[in-house]
């Protein structure tokens, strides 16, 4: 009986990680598809900035009129980087879309009505930290390289990425219809990126199953600690940047304000469904760089939350 209850809850938290998530990425995959479909090669960017701290700054703040949320930022950031667009631009989107857009921000005041200083800080400290990472990733050679696919399609293509599905916007492909092309790229990345999905939900349910959450909550005992176990917490549990802050509601009193944000700024952008994503298109010393510096960032900003602005 103990194993049928198991086997039920494994059942319903994986539907329940597959429904809010895949909706987002579908999004970002018909955002990509449409970028790919009516922006020429190199168009968008060459209407972008190439200054750093002006592109981090604007690609912070994309996800205000493309709110992807988290997930959906992953094609779109592929998508991007095929067009050529400033990888400061790129990665600070990558970062501030799931946080800063108008979904999660309204979501977030919903669930923490009482905690205007909370979302206020989220929200800042996001920013931030895209700025400085899309600044830090700028400085990244990318050595464009040539790639054949299996249609025999030559392309260069970003040391950044690795292959996929997706369709990329050259020649070979001006003759065909834009809906045709549209509807095809949006079927492949979706088959594609969907099924990393499925395997991240799949072992984020089983993980949560079995997760002593309560075990946790009960092993910080200082602000560092704290921060830590709410930061890994956040990760396992796998939310959602849209929904996280429901969890954290009704658990604020138990914990140091620095936890709080420390829960929320980390998973927003990692967790163990977005791993998956985040593995099927970048590469491993990408995602090693990237969840570093998000993880040394969010320590600092948890802590300067907690003792200077809580």
């Amino acid at each position: 009986m103990i194993n049928m209850n198991w086997s039920q809850q494994a059942i319903t938290l994986f539907f329940s990680h597959l429904v809010t998530a895949l909706p987002w990425l579908l999004f970002g995959v018909v955002v990509s598809s449409g970028l790919l479909v009516f922006l020429p090669p190199q168009k968008l960017a060459n209407l972008l900035p190439r200054h750093r701290l002006v592109g981090s700054v604007l690609g912070s703040c994309l996800g205000l009129i493309l709110p992807v949320c988290q997930y959906g930022n992953i094609p779109v950031a592929r998508r991007l980087i095929l067009q050529g667009v400033p990888l400061s631009i790129v990665f600070s989107f990558l970062i501030a879309a799931p946080t800063i857009n108008p979904v999660t921000i309204w979501l977030t005041h919903k669930a923490l009505p009482n905690y205007s200083n909370l979302l206020f800080y989220r929200i800042l400290a996001t920013w931030l930290m895209a700025i400085a990472i899309g600044i830090i990733f700028s400085y990244y050679r990318d050595k464009a390289i040539v790639f054949d696919e299996t249609e025999s399609l030559t392309y260069t293509r970003s040391t950044l990425l690795k292959t996929g599905t997706f369709f990329i916007n050259n020649p070979e492909n001006h003759h065909k219809s834009p809906l045709i092309l549209f509807i095809n790229n949006l079927i492949r990345e979706s088959i594609e990126l969907g099924t990393w999905l499925i395997l991240g939900s799949a072992i984020a349910a089983i993980i949560q199953t079995f997760l002593p959450q309560l075990q946790m909550m009960q092993w910080g005992q200082n602000a560092i600690t704290q921060i830590l176990i709410m930061l890994g917490l956040g990760f396992l549990l796998s939310l959602g940047s849209p929904y996280n802050s429901f969890f954290l509601s009704p658990i604020l009193t138990n914990f140091l304000p620095g936890s709080w944000l420390s829960f929320l700024l980390f998973s927003s952008v990692i967790d163990l469904r977005g791993l998956q994503l985040l593995g099927s298109v970048f590469t491993a010393k990408v995602i090693f760089y990237l969840s570093l510096l998000l993880f040394l960032f969010t320590i600092f900003f948890s802590l300067v939350f907690s003792f200077y602005f809580a």
